[in-house]
Formats: structure tokens, C-alpha cells, sequence
């Protein structure tokens, strides 16, 4: 683990922890005119002051007054308990300095301190620690980003590839399994398709879902009723009559002998009405004839 990020686990275990008769002790130990002419005295001299762990909660307690309870990067007002007393991380070989690093810099809200040390580690991670071969300093950077963010230079009418809206439809096997059901009465003799790879809505099936719903409707509304074995064995026994010198049309015909395709019937639409009408003329034209012979 790294240094900084050792010290802001501290920092909030610290802000976390209640407040202690102790912390409150300390806080008052030295008065903010005291900590005032301090500070004053150090920069007169051009000294730094060394700071020990019970000194975090005095100048926080200083710094949040003198920043009247505001955050310096929120820009809110944030209680005592919720700053983090902020500095400037510092190489161990070196020694603390305005440059160097190691200096108070204010205290901020807790989590935005947590982000500005996440922000400079990424900027050293990916620009290097040596300053000199940074294109810019991370200050000037943030400022341009700032004004990137607010102002693009780009005109905001392009979408990026990454951000389009995907239009394409996820399928589902209930309505594959739908198609599948209803697949020999629409699409009688056409192999079916596979259910999707890519788990989206292809052509071919939302073509044959909305035809599958259609049929489904007629169903479920009582126009296309399924057929009686007698109507059924009646289209069997006459169909290539019927279609002796035409061509037939692809729809599905139980086959008698399985038992199977008999329970799943044959539905009444309007092409099968059509063959059931010429079965039963054709089938009173037999009765007829019979009765000529027997006669």
C-alpha cells in the first residue's frame, strides 16, 4: 500500500472516530490568534513549522474557521467532522518544502480530498514523476479541462460509435418457442430457423413472429378452430383429388397413423376452409354415386 493512500485511511478513520473530551482539549489548546501569530511569525522568518499528530486537529479546527466552514473544492459549507486536513504528498529522499511537497494545504471535504490524491496519482502514474518532461503542470491541465468540459470544441452534433443507441431487439425463447409452435401452419415444408446466436431479434424472426402473433390471434379468438378427426381423415381422403391438375398448396396435414401429429391437429384457416368445402362436395358426389348403384 501506498503512502498516500495509507494517510487517507487514517484520515478517515480520523473523521470517523468521535470526537474525545481529549480532541476537544487539544482544539482548544491554542487559540486562532495564537495559531494567527504562529504562522505569521514562521513566515516572517521563513521557517516551517513541524507539525506532530495531536497539531492535525488544532490547524483543521483553525482552517475550517478561517475558511468560514467552507470546502475550498465544493465550494459548501461542510462540518468540522467531515474535513480532512489536506497536504501536498512528498518524495521520503526529499526534504519538506513549498516545492517539494510536504506543506498543509487546506482542509476539504474528506471525499474530495480522496479524489484530488487519486487525480495527481493518475497524473504522475501516466505522465512520469519528473516534472520537467510533463507537457503541462496538472494545475494548468485542470483548468483546461475545466473549460474543455464546459465549452468542446467540437460541435455537439456528432454521436460517438461507443454512444449509439442500440436499436436491435433482444429475443426471447418464449416467442421462439410461439414460432415453433405455429411454424408448420404458416411455414409448412420451409425448414425453420435456429433461435439466434447473437440473443437479438434477426429479420427472418420478427418476420415470423408477426405472422406467428397474427395466427396466434385467430386462435385465441375462435376463427381458426381446430379441425375434428372426421374433417381431418375427409381433407386426407380427398386432398389429391381435389389438386389432381393443380399445384397444392403448402399446408400442414396430420398424417393419420401418428398419433402424435393427429393430437396436435390441423387449424381451420381460411386456405384449409377452402379444401374442407371441396372435400365435402366431393364427398356428396360419392354418396350420391353410391346411391346410383345401389338403386
Amino acid at each position: 500500500m501506498k503512502k498516500d493512500e495509507f494517510d487517507d485511511i487514517i484520515n478517515e478513520f480520523n473523521r470517523l472516530k468521535p470526537l474525545t473530551i481529549n480532541d476537544i482539549n487539544i482544539i482548544s489548546s491554542k487559540t486562532l490568534l495564537e495559531i494567527e501569530e504562529e504562522i505569521n511569525t514562521n513566515i516572517a522568518n521563513n521557517s516551517l513549522i513541524e507539525m506532530s499528530q495531536k497539531d492535525i486537529l488544532i490547524l483543521k479546527n483553525y482552517l475550517h474557521s478561517k475558511q468560514n466552514n467552507i470546502c475550498p473544492l465544493l465550494r459548501v459549507n461542510i462540518g468540522l467532522k467531515d474535513m480532512a486536513l489536506d497536504h501536498k504528498h512528498k518524495l521520503k529522499a526529499l526534504d519538506a518544502s513549498a516545492i517539494n511537497g510536504g506543506l498543509v494545504r487546506g482542509a476539504i471535504e474528506f471525499r474530495a480530498n480522496a479524489l484530488e490524491g487519486k487525480i495527481v496519482n493518475g497524473w504522475h502514474r501516466l505522465f512520469g514523476s519528473d516534472i520537467s518532461k510533463h507537457p503541462i503542470s496538472l494545475p494548468n491541465f485542470l483548468r483546461n479541462l475545466a473549460d474543455y468540459l464546459e465549452k468542446p470544441p467540437c460541435p455537439q452534433v456528432y454521436i460517438h460509435p461507443d454512444e449509439k443507441t442500440d436499436k436491435r431487439i433482444k429475443a426471447s425463447k418464449k416467442d421462439y418457442n410461439k414460432i415453433v409452435k405455429y411454424w408448420k401452419y404458416i411455414y409448412f415444408g420451409k425448414k425453420i430457423f435456429s433461435f439466434p446466436a447473437s440473443g437479438y431479434i434477426t429479420n427472418d424472426m420478427r418476420d415470423a413472429l408477426i405472422k406467428t402473433n397474427e395466427f396466434e390471434i385467430n386462435v385465441l379468438s375462435g376463427k381458426f378452430r381446430k379441425l375434428t378427426k372426421n374433417e381431418i381423415l375427409k381433407i386426407d381422403l380427398y386432398y389429391k383429388d381435389i389438386f389432381k391438375n393443380k399445384t397444392s398448396p403448402h399446408i400442414f396435414i396430420p398424417n393419420i397413423n401418428d398419433k402424435k401429429e393427429m393430437a396436435e391437429g390441423m387449424y381451420l384457416t381460411d386456405e384449409v376452409r377452402q379444401i374442407l368445402g371441396k372435400a365435402g362436395i366431393l364427398e356428396m358426389c360419392d354418396l350420391v354415386q353410391e346411391k346410383k348403384i345401389w338403386k
